[in-house]
């Protein structure tokens, strides 16, 4: 994303005391989510907290902020746990008010710390995760769960609206993940059906017959 914007890559965290941050850094931590999931990591509340206690230590100043765009993305990982955990996706509706809800409480401590643009990912297509496609044997997205993500877009795209009117102006927007990734996968798709040796964009990035469809 950030060579889209023509500016360099943030620096992880985990290289905040070796590396030059005036770029900016990235918190976030694979496998993680906005609740506790299958990877032991640094959730998104770990992360803000992370980030406030950079800015205790005078890394970032007002104007550092002011200048900053900050991205919020997570919430896929927080679904594949509770697929994986549930068996069964028949209470999926409140868990998605719930994690909508958590996820913009943590939009709020992120603004009050200073940034004035904040973006929030919307979900992606998660039916056509590779972890999920493998139903189709890579074939085709799994549309009942891409509606999942649908309802969880269209409560975030409230949420987005509603704290602007909260803060009174625009500082937060949302980010739709959801619809590049299907314009990508599509084109993709076509591409592979035309040339078959061009790859499959349902399938892992990595062997799947050495490592699981897990793999990537």
């Amino acid at each position: 994303m950030s060579s889209f914007l023509k500016i360099e890559s943030p620096t992880p965290y985990a290289l905040k005391n070796s590396s030059n941050l005036q770029n900016g850094i990235n918190f976030a931590y694979g496998g993680t989510g906005i609740f506790k999931t299958l990877v032991d990591g640094p959730n998104v509340t770990t992360q803000i907290d992370s980030f406030e206690q950079l800015l205790k230590q005078n890394v970032y100043n007002k104007s550092d902020l002011d200048s900053s765009v900050v991205l919020l993305n997570a919430g896929a990982n927080d679904y594949t746990t509770f697929a994986l955990k549930n068996r069964s996706f028949l209470e999926i509706e409140q868990f998605t008010e719930s994690l909508v809800k958590e996820k913009t409480s943590s939009l709020r401590p992120i603004h009050s710390l200073g940034p004035q643009k904040i973006a929030v990912g919307l979900l992606q297509p998660i039916g056509c995760l590779p972890t999920i496609a493998v139903i189709s044997l890579y074939q085709s997205c799994i549309d009942l769960l891409n509606l999942v993500s649908k309802s969880h877009n269209k409560l975030m795209l409230q949420a987005v609206d509603d704290l602007n009117q909260e803060v009174g102006k625009p500082v937060f927007s949302a980010l739709d993940l959801y619809s590049s990734f299907q314009s990508s996968i599509e084109t993709m798709q076509k591409n592979h059906h035309d040339n078959s040796t061009l790859m499959n964009p349902l399938e892992p990035c990595c062997a799947p017959e050495s490592a699981g469809y897990n793999c990537g």
